[in-house]
């Protein structure tokens, strides 16, 4: 750790007496531009990007503005085009925004074209699903979970979601209907149109959150072994911005559990819907 902080403020220290020679091209770039251009979806995912009284805010747009700062940029801008997470992602490897900081799951699939940091929060995942259909399969604990793969079940799905691609490559025998945002299900789920949900632990809550009567009709299972990872992506060519962000987010204090996040945005949460 002490090497570590030395490292982060030889940067900052770099940055503080204006030895712009030192900088490597990426670096040097966002210097020359004073300023950091992320991508975020189109949508509000609260409580990390979101409009409130129209001012964007949320946990990721905190951490954009901090990572701003640090880097020793004036403007942060955000890009929210995106229509999807894939484009969100899409867009760094195209080279129209600097990072994608964007609730931004890692997937190997993306990984492929753009820079993964570590990841800056973890979510443990699991199934929501029908009780009806469940006790009809005789799904009650995760080592059930298989028998999801049924052409009699239908997996709520949102597209371009990391878990739209996880989804579909362990359930490639069930059926999948499209929604328009896996976290805002609760019409779909109580008018019986899709069966199950496979998503992180937030999105449950949340979804708990605005109807708590949930539990008489839907089983809830979590997997222990499975985790989903939110990260900053960069263009692979800015290695050393990638490295940077790295130990930036070593440096943090502390990295938010999920249950963090949710307990301390609970009370906009409500305010918000």
């Amino acid at each position: 750790m002490r090497i570590l902080k030395y490292y982060f403020f030889f940067f900052l220290s770099l940055f503080s007496y204006g030895e712009e020679k030192f900088y490597p091209h990426d670096i040097k770039r966002l210097r020359d531009q004073n300023c950091l251009t992320i991508a975020l979806h189109k949508k509000d995912y609260f409580p990390f990007f979101f409009v409130h009284n129209n001012i964007l805010k949320g946990h990721d747009i905190n951490l954009a503005y901090d990572i701003g700062k640090k880097l020793g940029v004036d403007k942060v801008i955000f890009d929210r085009s995106a229509t999807s997470f894939d484009e969100v992602a899409q867009k760094v490897n195209e080279k129209k925004v600097d990072l994608a900081l964007s609730y931004l799951s890692i997937t190997l699939n993306r990984a492929k074209y753009v820079k993964y940091s570590d990841d800056y929060v973890a979510f443990q995942m699991g199934y929501l699903i029908n009780r009806k259909k469940a006790a009809h399969l005789d799904i009650n604990t995760i080592k059930d979970i298989p028998k999801l793969n049924n052409p009699s079940l239908r997996f709520g799905v949102e597209k371009g979601h990391a878990h739209d691609e996880k989804t579909r490559l362990a359930f490639p025998r069930a059926q999948f209907v499209y929604v328009d945002r896996i976290d805002n299900t609760v019409s779909e789920l109580t008018h019986n149109t899709i069966d199950v949900i496979y998503s992180d632990q937030y999105v449950f809550k949340k979804l708990f959150d605005q109807k708590t009567d949930f539990a008489l009709y839907y089983k809830l299972i979590y997997d222990p072994e499975d985790m989903d990872y939110l990260s900053i992506a960069s263009h692979p060519e800015d290695t050393h911005l990638s490295d940077w962000i790295n130990l930036y987010l070593k440096m943090r204090a502390l990295k938010p559990t999920a249950e963090k996040i949710y307990q301390d945005n609970l009370l906009l949460l409500r305010n918000y819907q």
